[in-house]
């Protein structure tokens, strides 16, 4: 398996992905809060709104095994927001998804060095995202954090894409300070 930059020529093949993932499940949990992903919408993310990521693919590239999209808040940028993270079923439990979170902090801190917090969304159906996140050392977001967390206010703030609003009711927002995240990606 490879990891490398995510490219828009990658973004029909994220959109089966992230709507792949979700096949499995009852069609109900699946729209609520989520539009069905496209590749329109992943190349306008990357090309658009200028969000990073990376890709896993398998070392023939014939096959995508994960992804990790993110988008940063500020300016200067004091906020990254992990906007999708997706693992083919076949490769969960196996250290990609944390690989991915790595990647991110690395990448984050790398193109905006005043980052001062990792933020993301998790849909409340996704119970099997909670523990995962908290092993990764994210947070749950609870009213009034922002006022006590350095740099958390900046998300709030956007600037979010045009016709969207900071997290919804459907979504929990995570966070974690640049400062907590694990010293290998130091």
């Amino acid at each position: 398996m490879k990891i490398r930059p995510i490219t828009p020529e990658d973004s029909d093949a994220v959109a089966t992905l992230v709507n792949a993932s979700y096949s499995g499940f009852d069609p109900e949990f699946r729209m609520v809060g989520r539009r069905v992903q496209t590749g329109e919408r992943i190349h306008a993310a990357i090309v658009q709104r200028g969000e990073r990521g990376v890709v896993a693919e398998s070392d023939d590239g014939g096959q995508l095994l994960g992804v990790s999209l993110w988008r940063p808040y500020g300016d200067p940028v004091k906020a990254s927001h992990l906007h999708l993270l997706f693992v083919h079923p076949d490769q969960n439990r196996k250290g990609l998804g944390g690989e991915l979170i790595s990647r991110h902090w690395e990448q984050s801190k790398a193109d905006w060095p005043e980052v001062g917090i990792f933020t993301l969304n998790v849909l409340k159906g996704s119970y099997w995202a909670l523990p995962f996140y908290a092993k990764q050392g994210y947070r749950v977001y609870q009213e009034g954090d922002e006022g006590s967390v350095p740099h958390l206010s900046t998300y709030f703030r956007g600037p979010h894409p045009p016709g969207r609003q900071p997290p919804e009711p459907y979504f929990i927002l995570h966070y974690q300070p640049a400062g907590d995240v694990p010293q290998k990606t130091a």
